[in-house]
């Protein structure tokens, strides 16, 4: 059963910072799963941009017909200790309309937007310091419409327009815009609203929030950032399997135990353990694939049963 299921349940689209259609990312993600999994019966996917909701509704259509499940769902940036630790929620399509009209949920949306926005702004000004003269204007010509961009996007903008950067490794392109964008992290007006009042208002919307890839965040608060995401905020899962976290057992660091105790905690809370790919596009750093990480089958089973008990007033 394993061998024939295909689950990733962390995608971007063009509509925040990956490079694919909705329409593209759901034939890619069916083509690859395809080629990957002999005999493959069943293949479930989960769009998450950043901080909307708007392809949600053609992701279905599309999932539909091309015999695609697609499980509704969004990643929003929260803060929490001088870090930004983000939180993937899921839904089920019936409820789309009412989650869009949440109100709570909609002004998270906005604020988290227009933080994105001025950060946008301020990269542009510090990359223009810097000798690369790349202006709003641009980025907001070649942007999707509804598309809430992000640093990623600035990059492949940056990229297209200044082809002698193309000559070095995208992580260093990357490492240069992310290094203007943490001088934003002290300003105070570009705050995103805290883990825990942010988990809160997605329980109250009946929805299922977990901890996205909680091992990218500084590892000697992962106790602490769990503590708060779960026992304060009440949150109903974790991303569990996730490539980067294999990335980072090749440093130094040796992971295994923070993974062990996000384990302990989902089996002895009865919290659920998701994963996905986060795949942004053939382009994105790290070289994030459709699939790189294997994600059980019973993994979208257990997520739908969640969803299903929490809509029904049962969690």
């Amino acid at each position: 059963m394993s061998r024939r299921t295909a689950v990733d349940l962390h995608l971007h689209s063009k509509y925040s910072d990956g490079e694919d259609s909705i329409r593209d990312l759901v034939l890619l993600a069916k083509a690859t799963a395809e080629q990957k999994f002999d005999g493959l019966s069943r293949l479930v996917i989960s769009i998450a941009d950043h901080d909307t909701l708007a392809g949600q509704r053609e992701a279905l259509e599309w999932g539909k017909k091309f015999d695609v499940e697609t499980i509704p769902s969004s990643e929003l940036t929260t803060t929490h200790e001088r870090q930004n630790p983000h939180i993937l929620f899921y839904f089920s399509a019936s409820r789309l309309d009412e989650v869009e009209d949440n109100k709570e949920l909609g002004m998270i949306f906005k604020k988290n937007r227009d933080i994105r926005k001025e950060k946008d702004r301020r990269i542009l000004s510090g990359l223009r310091a810097k000798g690369f003269n790349l202006t709003y204007n641009e980025l907001e010509l070649v942007r999707p419409k509804n598309s809430v961009g992000g640093t990623p996007y600035i990059v492949m903008v940056l990229l297209k327009k200044y082809h002698d950067l193309e000559k070095r490794h995208i992580d260093d392109v990357f490492a240069l815009v992310k290094e203007i964008e943490k001088s934003t992290r002290k300003d105070s007006s570009l705050q995103y609203l805290n883990l825990v009042s942010t988990t809160k208002i997605l329980r109250e919307a009946k929805v299922v929030p977990c901890l996205a890839h909680p091992l990218l965040n500084n590892l000697r608060s992962v106790r602490g950032l769990a503590y708060s995401f779960f026992m304060l905020g009440g949150g109903l899962g974790a991303e569990y399997y996730y490539p980067y976290h294999h990335f980072k057992k090749t440093s130094s660091i040796n992971i295994d135990h923070y993974q062990k105790e996000i384990d302990r905690i989902c089996a002895e809370s009865e919290r659920i353990k998701t994963g996905g790919s986060d795949y942004h596009g053939r382009h994105f750093r790290d070289k994030r694939n459709l699939f790189d990480v294997e994600v059980p089958y019973w993994v979208a089973d257990k997520l739908l049963e969640k969803i299903d008990n929490v809509e029904k007033g049962r969690v």
